[in-house]
C-alpha cells in the first residue's frame, strides 16, 4: 500500500507542479492581455483625439475656401471702386494745377499787365 501511496502522491505531486505552471501561464495571459488592452485604449484615445479635432480642421478648411469665394466675389467691386478712385484722383490732379495755374496767374498777372502798360492800381500795395 505504501507504494500506491507514493504513486499516488508522486502523481499528485506532478498533477500540482503542472498545475501551478498552467496558472503561471495564465497569469502571464492575463498580464499581457491587460497590456494589451491598456495599450488599445490608448490608441483608442489618440483616434478619439484625432477624430475630434478633424471636424475643426475641415471646418477651417470649409471657413477658408468660404473666405476666398467671398474675396472672388469681391474683386470686381473693388476693381471697380480702383477705377473710380483713380478717376476722381485724375479730376483732383486737373483741379490742383488748374489752381496752380490761376495761383500763378494772380500773383504774376499785374506784372504781365504791367508789360503792356501800367495799370491803375499796382497789386499788393
Amino acid at each position: 500500500m505504501s507504494q500506491e501511496a507514493d504513486e499516488a502522491l508522486l502523481c499528485n505531486l506532478e498533477l500540482q507542479i503542472e498545475s501551478q505552471f498552467l496558472q503561471d501561464d495564465v497569469n502571464a495571459t492575463k498580464d499581457r492581455y491587460k497590456k494589451n488592452l491598456m495599450e488599445v485604449q490608448a490608441y483608442v484615445g489618440i483616434l478619439q483625439q484625432i477624430v475630434q479635432t478633424a471636424p475643426r480642421v475641415s471646418t477651417l478648411s470649409a471657413g477658408a475656401n468660404e473666405e476666398k469665394l467671398i474675396t472672388e466675389r469681391r474683386i470686381p467691386m473693388l476693381q471697380s471702386q480702383l477705377e473710380e478712385y483713380k478717376s476722381i484722383l485724375g479730376q483732383l490732379q486737373a483741379q490742383k494745377v488748374k489752381l496752380q495755374t490761376e495761383v500763378v496767374l494772380g500773383i504774376l498777372g499785374p506784372w504781365v499787365e504791367l508789360e503792356n502798360g501800367l495799370p491803375e492800381s499796382l497789386p499788393y500795395s
